[in-house]
């Protein structure tokens, strides 16, 4: 005699699994049933039923069923007397993933009304193994499962170094107080292996990440975090990062000229939107500078409300919002005050303060931007003022022989009347030039350096850094 709990609303109920010894036999030859649709959905399709009642029990010799990419196929017998054995052998087809079929080979053995060993090997997509037990008709539904798989890569389009390698996960518990979760694996990172380690608990409403990290001798990245999902799905998470080299488990052709030696950051998202705040202690060419910001946004777009960059004596603080939901869009509200470019741009050292307003958009090729930017300051050692105005689609200009490289003299003094421009004073402007042809490799690299926005009549930006043809 065994139990099954059922709950109706707040009530629990017991069923009673008693022992049957019915007088009869039953043969179900041969059931095909094409489509199963429940409120107009397709819900399983290619059903198809062999099985036999007798004195010994219930006889399966096939049952198989699809829904979509997934398929099933089982074999076994249940002897619905003492504790009802059960023995079930089958095959479950899953979508293929990154282009790789997946299929699992499933075997459960035991007693249904005490304890079911589950034996899954897993081929194809993911080459792994779980094994445990299951105690199906116990209250809560308690269980203990172990996966374990000597090498799977996510995805082709990672590199190597991104496989798990090693990788164990287990969990024990039930539904009343959780399944305690157990992991750890080892990235195949360049110079020496990462151990990768997991700690958290599941239930039916939502997961707690304790520990997600990836150690790297004494250098770190690691998660911590709530999910939710019994109602509006919802996360909670904390990032901590303490100079982790990413670049040993995604390699890079050349090192950025900014690496991240320190990070904070936390973020709340509910209903489609989210909340928080970062702070980054980051290094560049030029030395050591910060970052850091509340942030607020959606799948569409971000806002750093207050994004303040402290770089030696300099700084920058205002307003950043980038949008993503059709290309790119962005809208700054920046104020700079003695901030030295160097920091990120080896090649622009320099000393520049004033207000940096800029809006615009990238979308199918065409980039679009508009300025209202005033820096005072020096730049390259040479006295340096940035006025721009207008917008412009800077590829067509660059790829059109439209640009021409002049020297002018400070930006209020434009017009008509100019004067001679004087040495160290020098201003590249951008403009209509349809006799000359388009620019060389090494003047794009310059242009796309200094450029902030053009138009297609004269738009100037005053720079240290001049050539004249």
């Amino acid at each position: 005699m065994g139990s099954i709990f059922v709950k109706e609303g707040n009530r629990e109920c017991k069923w009673v699994c008693n022992s049957l010894n019915l007088p009869l036999r039953l043969q179900l030859g041969d059931i095909r049933l094409g489509e199963l649709r429940l409120d107009g959905q397709t819900q399983l399709s290619d059903l198809q039923l062999i099985a036999s009642w007798n004195e010994r029990g219930v006889e399966l010799q096939q049952l198989a069923l699809r829904r979509d990419d997934l398929s099933l196929d089982l074999r076994g017998s249940l002897t619905p007397q003492g504790d009802w054995p059960l023995a079930l052998s089958g095959r479950l087809q899953l979508p293929e993933v990154d282009g790789k079929p997946w299929q699992v080979a499933l075997q459960i053995g035991g007693e249904l009304q005490r304890s079911l060993q589950l034996d899954a090997d897993s081929s194809g997509y993911l080459d792994a193994r779980l094994q445990g037990q299951v105690q199906a008709l116990a209250e809560h539904l308690p269980a203990e499962l172990r996966l374990t798989s000597r090498d799977f890569q996510a995805s082709s389009a990672l590199p190597p170094t991104l496989r798990l390698q090693d990788l164990q996960v287990q969990a024990k518990g039930d539904l009343a107080a959780g399944y305690r979760i157990e992991g750890s694996a080892n990235l195949p990172a360049e110079q020496a292996p990462m151990p990768l380690q997991l700690s958290g608990r599941v239930d039916a409403a939502g997961a707690d990440i304790e520990l997600l990290r990836i150690q790297a001798e004494q250098q770190h990245l690691q998660v911590e975090g709530k999910l939710a999902w019994s109602e509006a799905f919802s996360v909670d998470a904390q990032l901590d990062w303490l100079d982790f080299p990413w670049q040993r488990l995604y390699p890079l052709d050349e090192p950025p000229p900014v690496t991240v030696r320190t990070l904070q950051a936390e973020v709340s998202y509910r209903e489609g939107s989210y909340l928080g705040n970062f702070a980054a202690q980051l290094q560049g060419p030029a030395g050591d500078f910060s970052l850091s910001s509340p942030v607020s946004g959606d799948l569409g777009q971000v806002s750093l409300p207050q994004l303040q960059l402290v770089a030696g004596q300099g700084r920058a603080q205002g307003v950043l919002r980038l949008g993503f939901a059709e290309g790119i869009d962005w809208q700054a509200m920046l104020q700079l005050s003695e901030l030295d470019p160097g920091y990120w741009l080896a090649e622009m050292p320099g000393n520049l303060g004033g207000p940096l307003n800029t809006a615009g958009s990238f979308n199918a090729g065409a980039l679009q931007a508009q300025a209202d930017i005033d820096l005072n300051g020096r730049l390259r050692g040479q006295p340096g003022l940035v006025f721009v105005v207008g917008a412009a689609d800077v590829d067509h200009l660059l790829d059109a022989g439209q640009l021409r490289f002049q020297l002018r003299h400070r930006a209020g003094e434009f017009g008509a009347g100019e004067q001679q421009p004087r040495l160290g004073e020098g201003l590249i402007a951008f403009a209509h030039d349809n006799d000359r042809p388009a620019a060389d490799a090494e003047e794009r690299r310059e242009c796309r350096k200094l450029l902030v926005c053009c138009g297609h009549g004269v738009v100037r930006l005053k720079c240290a850094h001049y050539r004249e043809k």
